[in-house]
């Protein structure tokens, strides 16, 4: 039986993984939301004027009372600064299956900051009774795939024009990790 308990605060050495705030909005518009390069590959809806960043948290925020919600900011423990985000858009708690998906600011990128905190979030995930963990990634995103290969995840397959995102159809790259305990 899954045991959900919402986007709970995570720590190891490096990072945080926490609820998103009001005060992370200029940092997640200016790192995430207007990053043209990181849209490429991360489905989240450009941005032209932080008060739509403002709306977009909020609405975040406000589904933090949902036991089932899970969308955590990533922060450097170190610093504190935003890292970038992590989240499970996609869950089945019958079939005991979730998806996960995550970005990093580019100024954070090629520190092992994704590998990271997807651990973690798997190990979370994995605890509170979830049996199959998937990401996916458009082929041409061979980084992302090196990250989930990182943490032990193993390619399934490629679901062929998947996803009709900016004008085109991608093929996605499907990761899965199984929990063998």
């Amino acid at each position: 039986m899954i045991e959900n308990k919402g986007t709970i605060r995570l720590e190891n050495e490096k990072l945080i993984l926490r609820k998103f705030e009001i005060p992370d909005c200029k940092e997640f518009f200016e790192g995430i939301l207007q990053d043209r390069k990181l849209q490429k590959y991360y489905m989240i809806p450009y941005k032209n004027e932080l008060k739509e960043a403002k709306i977009f948290l909020e609405n975040v925020i406000k589904r933090y009372d949902e036991d089932g919600f899970y969308c955590w900011a990533i922060e450097e423990k170190e610093t504190h600064k935003l890292v970038g985000m992590i989240n499970v858009p996609e869950r089945n708690d019958s079939f005991y299956s979730c998806e996960i998906g995550y970005c990093i600011i580019q100024s954070f990128r090629q520190k092992g900051y994704a590998s990271l905190a997807l651990k973690m979030v798997i190990e979370f995930m994995s605890s509170i009774g979830f049996h199959r963990i998937t990401g996916g990634t458009f082929l041409e995103n061979e980084i992302s795939g090196k990250v989930m290969e990182n943490v032990g995840m193993k390619k399934e397959g490629i679901r062929r024009d998947e996803v009709f995102y900016q004008g085109k159809f991608h093929d996605v790259v499907e990761y899965i990790w199984i929990n063998e305990e």
